[in-house]
């Protein structure tokens, strides 16, 4: 049975029936908190103002301290750290301290798995790490794991080092379950995760850094004991242990529901709010009730809440109702070229890898692709198409792919072509030509003409940007990428 599975819940809705567990074979890992970690490394959390050195932790950990100070089990430079505001942040300084007790104090083979929210939190920390001079190259392997990074990257973190080098791996939450690494004799658990919300009051979807679960927690933990007894050490207190939740919130709660909605609608299911409160986990009566205005509002639904003849076509397509309003808009003005490289690159992953120590000079590489356009739209459109003309010549495709873009192009893609084709009523459209007509060139709809021409790209996965803007002055049509990003 899963850490992450809430069986009991389960159970109950669906009546009571029986749960089997079958329990797993794993050594017994040693769990270390935060004041433990303050004890043995000796710690002290640098405040940046005297202001911060006044401010103290939340005051639902209070009474744990207090009773920490009468039972006199640790030193008083611990409960004096502990009752400090920077006791409940993430403290990259705090994680690398650990790394460099472990290292002290355990001189058997093994490799490290620590824990941070994102990318950032990983490239600063391996940053920090190579500047300090502690791990040099000749003992250490440090490996940074993000699903940004290329996949060769991602691969090397399974191979064993040779004797004498130690294997430290930085990771987000996708090392957590998604893949195992079987050498991990400890875990540092920075505590947070990074996870997507919807905020009903704002009716915006966020990603936000939160504490883990108690779940997460455990799950973190057993990455420790899969070769030998392990440690793991987690960077938050007892205290703060005591409040976390036992399970997040299913995904249900956290995203928008046009999507569902309009499977609803499709599948003849009835009032959309009834049936969502039939759910193990029901979404709140306003998520569902923003959900249906919104639909509304692009002409999914009528005000009777049922489909339109737009809406019976969007809920036919692998997509969200705003992409696959946004691909019939395109399909109509002739530039569905563009628009689906664009879309498919965007609802896979991020078509430009990422290599570690150089992202100034990926980051340079997509604006010369966005040219004066300033778009990360038109970056991935002009990335692909000088990539379908490289490819052409082996070695101009080389060259392409150095420029850290579209190495996942032909497996992510090509795997999904033709699928809206099948299931797409504008299936035979003119395509997109420099010379008849650009998608943003004034009176571009006189221009794009052409013969038909079958669609050549899909969209493999629902996901797209919903912040995208359309924007209509004198003639042009464009659209735009607003500044907040989805990062995973």
């Amino acid at each position: 049975m899963s850490a992450t599975l809430n069986a009991q819940k389960f159970s109950e809705y669906f009546g009571g029936c029986a749960i089997f567990e079958i329990p797993g074979f794993t050594f017994p890992v040693t769990e270390y908190y935060l004041e433990d970690v303050l004890e043995k490394t000796k710690f002290n959390f640098a405040s940046k103002s005297a202001k911060q050195q006044l401010q103290t932790c939340d005051p639902l950990i209070l009474p744990y301290i207090n009773k920490l100070r009468q039972e006199k089990k640790y030193s008083a430079a611990v409960i004096s750290q502990l009752i400090r505001l920077e006791s409940e942040n993430l403290n990259l300084d705090l994680i690398q301290a650990t790394l460099e007790h472990f290292v002290a104090t355990d001189t058997t083979e093994g490799a490290v798995l620590i824990f941070v929210p994102g990318w950032s939190q990983i490239s600063d920390l391996v940053k920090q790490f190579e500047s300090s001079g502690k791990f040099p190259r000749s003992q250490f392997q440090v490996f940074p794991l993000h699903s940004l990074m290329p996949t060769a990257t991602q691969k090397e973190i399974f191979k064993r080092p040779p004797r004498g080098i130690r294997k430290v791996i930085v990771a987000t939450n996708i090392a957590e379950s998604s893949i195992t690494i079987d050498d991990v004799v400890c875990v540092i658990d920075g505590g947070r995760i990074k996870l997507t919300n919807f905020d009903i009051a704002l009716n915006l979807e966020t990603l936000d850094i939160e504490w883990v679960s108690l779940a997460n927690a455990q799950q973190r933990r057993g990455r420790a004991g899969r070769v030998r007894a392990g440690i793991c050490y987690h960077l938050f207190s007892r205290g703060r242990q005591r409040l976390l939740e036992d399970f997040k919130k299913p995904e249900i709660l956290r995203t928008k529901l046009e999507e569902s909605i309009l499977r609803i609608k499709n599948l003849k299911y009835g009032n959309a709010a009834a049936f969502f409160r039939r759910f193990l986990d029901p979404p709140e009566e306003k998520a569902v009730t923003l959900a249906l205005e919104r639909l509304i509002k692009i002409g999914a639904l009528n005000t009777a809440e049922q489909l339109t003849p737009l809406g019976f076509h969007l809920s036919a397509l692998p997509m969200d109702p705003y992409t696959g309003k946004m691909i019939l808009m395109a399909a109509i003005f002739s530039c569905v070229d563009p628009i689906f490289s664009c879309a498919a690159s965007l609802s896979v992953r991020d078509c430009f890898l990422i290599p570690f120590g150089q992202e100034k000079k990926a980051d340079q590489i997509r604006k010369e692709f966005a040219g004066d356009t300033r778009s990360d739209h038109f970056a991935v459109v002009r990335a692909i198409m000088g990539y379908e003309e490289a490819k052409k010549i082996w070695r101009s495709r080389e060259l392409l792919l150095s420029k850290f873009s579209l190495s996942k192009y032909p497996r992510s893609f090509g795997k999904c072509e033709n699928s809206i084709r099948r299931t797409s009523p504008w299936s035979r459209v003119s395509p997109y030509n420099e010379r008849k007509g650009s998608i943003c060139e004034p009176k571009f709809r006189q221009r794009c003409s052409g013969q038909g021409h079958h669609l050549r790209r899909s969209l493999p996965e629902y996901r797209f940007f919903q912040n995208t803007t359309r924007e209509e002055d004198r003639g042009v049509l464009c659209y735009r990428q607003n500044t907040r990003r989805r990062t995973r």
